[in-house]
């Protein structure tokens, strides 16, 4: 039977094959570079193969979601466009501290299909999206904005109509500061 004092034994490896004191486990250390970055050329640059138009064709990933991501712009979506903006000028800044012999291109891509104004106009503050998670979502004026239009209206008045429009369109009008033509109170 062994001893305890010789090292050996159940979770008790021989002293010959254990690190010394001060000594590392791994003395090269980690290769350098590697695990840095993550691995989006190889992702990426992988190529696969694309039906257009009845021809097939060979493209890389990244050239065929850069394809559907401009579809997706195209028909209206505007958080796509606003990302896609971002990729193509961050490539645009990589480009151009890979290569700084290349001309700089400038692109700007400004989806604004119709109805995607509101998204800016809530990040402004002067729209407020109601419900926004129910079927009865309703986008409002904020009561400021609405004040400072009528005020620029000057002496112009607006016809029964258009200021129902706007009862209509206001977040809160019992709120708002009316001028004294207005004729519609149906709040």
């Amino acid at each position: 039977m062994m001893s305890d004092d010789d090292g050996n034994g159940y979770r008790k490896p021989p002293k010959s094959s254990q690190f010394k004191k001060g000594q590392s486990g791994n003395p090269k250390g980690r290769p350098t570079g590697r695990h840095r970055t993550l691995p989006y050329e190889k992702v990426l640059g992988q190529m696969i193969t694309v039906t257009e138009g009845g021809v097939e064709r060979n493209i890389t990933l990244e050239e065929a979601l850069l394809q559907k991501l401009l579809q997706e712009c195209a028909a209206g979506n505007v958080e796509i466009g606003i990302a896609l903006q971002e990729v193509l000028l961050n490539e645009k800044c990589r480009q151009q501290e890979l290569q700084d012999f290349l001309t700089p291109i400038n692109l700007v891509i400004c989806p604004v299909p119709k109805g995607s104004v509101i998204h800016h106009l809530n990040v402004l503050g002067i729209t407020k999206k109601l419900y926004a998670r129910q079927p009865h979502a309703a986008i409002k004026i904020e009561n400021w904005i609405i004040e400072l239009a009528l005020e620029r209206l000057g002496d112009r008045r607006l016809t029964g109509e258009e200021q129902q429009v706007v009862v209509a369109a206001a977040r809160n009008p019992a709120k708002i500061k009316w001028p004294t033509w207005w004729e519609v109170r149906s709040w």
